[in-house]
């Protein structure tokens, strides 16, 4: 107010009021900001892609990295095995008919005892843990994603989602996986993959494992079979059937295996790391 003016009564009400809208309006625009900023940042709010859904759908991924050890029977025509696996280590124990094969963290081993082990060792002492472990391991360090566009089989609308890992990650660096989740229920129904173990190239060659007889074990949502696949590229589905692996006497642990386990025997034949080139 200047000098020399004089407010009068009604002058002074109306000015009131203006400040108290001033301070309402204040107010509102703060708790929008503050609940817009709050939304953006709380991870709970934002959208989940496929495979972290997935992963929820399967029963959790803290869940999984909850246990130390697991263990099943695998089951391919006449074959049966145990397998053990150290699930912070990943290391590795099968017990065949005859035949012991190990990863102890560094070296495969087999050792022979009766039957003569024909597969590689390198490559065969942790792959159908890797593939019953999926989605969970889709999500290891070093792993990275692509969400793909949806996808349609058979009347069936799937949302798939690429994966491949970091050099040094594992024994194939070059692999590519294509996990292709029910776009209703979220649940994983298959897996395409690519085997670049031997050659150590890229590929774009294709086989799928299709996973069924869901069943919950220790909390966790796991296959009790994997049909393996050749993948048609030509009509983008599956081809012949190769094969199936059936899993059974699944258990989950939070106690630890002792390490011990996945030492070879003096008997054992080593195989060491093999060196291969990665081009992404």
């Amino acid at each position: 107010m200047l000098p020399g003016q004089h407010l009068r009564a009604g002058d002074s009400q109306s000015g009131y009021s203006m400040i108290i809208r001033l301070v309402i309006v204040s107010v509102c625009v703060l708790i929008i900001s503050c609940t817009e900023s709050k939304t953006s940042e709380d991870p709970v709010n934002q959208p989940q892609d496929a495979l972290d859904l997935g992963l929820e759908r399967h029963g959790g991924l803290d869940r999984f990295r909850s246990y130390s050890t697991l263990e099943f029977t695998l089951t391919q025509g006449d074959n049966s095995e145990r397998h053990i696996v150290d699930l912070r280590t990943r290391k590795t124990r099968m017990e065949g008919g005859g035949y012991t094969v190990g990863f102890d963290g560094v070296n495969a081993w087999v050792h022979e005892h009766g039957s003569k082990y024909e597969r590689n060792p390198r490559f065969y002492n942790g792959l159908y843990f890797y593939f019953f472990a999926i989605p969970f391991v889709l999500a290891d360090p070093g792993a990275n994603r692509e969400l793909l566009p949806d996808s349609e089989i058979d009347g069936v609308s799937y949302k798939p989602v690429k994966v491949w890992y970091d050099v040094g990650t594992g024994e194939s660096a070059n692999d590519y996986y294509i996990a292709n989740f029910n776009s209703d229920s979220g649940l994983l129904e298959f897996v395409q993959y690519t085997v670049t173990f031997r050659s150590g190239e890229p590929s774009d060659n294709y086989n799928a494992q299709r996973y069924l007889d869901w069943t919950t074990v220790d909390g966790l949502l796991v296959p009790g079979r994997l049909d393996a696949y050749h993948w048609d590229e030509a009509t983008s589905s599956f081809g012949d059937k190769r094969g199936s692996s059936i899993f059974t006497n699944i258990e989950f642990a939070d106690t630890e295996t002792s390490p011990e386990l996945f030492d070879a025997p003096d008997e054992a034949v080593l195989f060491p790391p093999v060196e291969l080139s990665s081009d992404k």
